[in-house]
């Protein structure tokens, strides 16, 4: 007979050698997929001596799991929830930099020493974060009613926040958008996916301005989508690009009061529209366009492959028109027609104005 046989189960060989109570353990972790989330950060100081070359600059790492998560978004609440973790609109974008008049600053001088601390204490913190649901469901909320739902399912989410821009891919594996309004009764599923794996995004922004568009985009969006549907009427397109902007409004009028709170000079006038770059690809997306939201006669169109691709080019360069060009092209319009000027004029400044949409294949 071995040692190892002569050993009780309550008396291990390792120290300490007492006796302890016989609990039984299980051999295999317990089972943790059906929590609702699971959440590890880790937080790095910058001063740690690996920062840099262990972990990349990166002082806030986040890790979410959620099983099944339903968010309803109100306007109000999610701007001010995005500000409290600096995503969005911020005070840098709507502050005016003074350059102040007083001399440089000598390194050495006490002033510059206290100029260098201010700026390190202001410094914002890089952040990556890992999310993913295997539900989720979106519900677009107004004052009276619900504007739409989004049902997303396998969500993967690789969010970076590093130096002031932003960078955020992903993947979906289905969505469904639903028209929750009281004139989507007949039309009720707006878009539809079809496939193992939905849509893959690739996003990314850039967090200080470009006044003088040295760069090539301000935000470049690419997707790849598999097979889809969209049904398309003009009122629910309407309401949510109304809900967009009313979105982005919010956002900036809470910029410029973080601007102004800090003692920083607002800027006065509206800024440039963001130069969002596309590419979207699509595999036989189908598009149904019915006569309204009430009629049952519809145009369907079966688009094959679709690739979607944009580019900024500068004023009067080739492949642009000048504001010249369209009035000469209503003179035109007023001479041989001239009941339909008014109805041109009003198309034409809506479409300058980016209130009508249309498709572009």
């Amino acid at each position: 007979m071995t040692y190892s046989k002569l050993q009780s189960p309550d008396c291990p060989s390792t120290p300490p050698p007492s006796p302890t109570h016989h609990t039984p353990y299980p051999k295999q972790p317990p089972n943790f997929d059906d929590s609702l989330v699971h959440i590890n950060v880790l937080l790095v100081d910058q001063n740690h001596p690996e920062f840099k070359t262990r972990y990349g600059s990166v002082g806030r790492s986040v890790d979410v799991d959620f099983n099944c998560l339903d968010v309803l978004i109100t306007l109000q609440t999610w701007v001010v929830i995005l500000d409290f973790f600096g995503i969005g609109s911020t005070a840098n974008n709507h502050a005016v930099k003074v350059f102040p008049m007083s001399p440089k600053p000598v390194p050495g001088h006490p002033l510059y020493e206290s100029d260098i601390r201010e700026e390190e204490t202001t410094e914002a913190v890089n952040t990556k974060v890992d999310l993913k649901v295997h539900s989720l469901s979106l519900v677009l909320n107004k004052k009276l009613n619900e504007l739409a739902r989004a049902s997303v399912s396998k969500l993967s989410a690789h969010l970076e926040m590093l130096d002031g821009n932003l960078a955020l891919q992903g993947s979906l594996g289905s969505l469904s958008l639903s028209d929750l309004t009281p004139h989507g009764d007949l039309y009720r599923e707006r878009f539809t996916t079809r496939g193992g794996e939905a849509l893959i995004f690739n996003i990314h922004k850039y967090g200080q301005p470009d006044p003088y568009l040295e760069r090539e985009y301000d935000i470049k969006v690419s997707l790849e989508m598999a097979s889809v549907q969209y049904v398309h009427t003009q009122r629910f397109q309407a309401e949510v690009v109304a809900f967009i902007q009313h979105f982005t409004q919010l956002q900036d009028v809470l910029g410029r009061q973080r601007a102004a709170m800090e003692g920083q000079a607002v800027r006065d006038h509206p800024q440039r529209a963001s130069r969002v770059l596309l590419d979207i690809e699509a595999g036989a997306p189908v598009i149904l366009i019915p006569e309204s939201s009430q009629s049952t006669r519809v145009i369907v169109a079966n688009l094959g492959q679709l690739r979607v691709q944009n580019c900024f080019l500068p004023a009067g360069a080739h492949g642009t028109f000048a504001f010249q060009d369209k009035v000469e092209k209503l003179s035109m319009v007023h001479a041989f027609f001239p009941s339909l000027v008014s109805h041109t004029a009003y198309l034409s400044m809506h479409t300058e104005l980016g209130f009508v949409l249309p498709f572009i294949y």
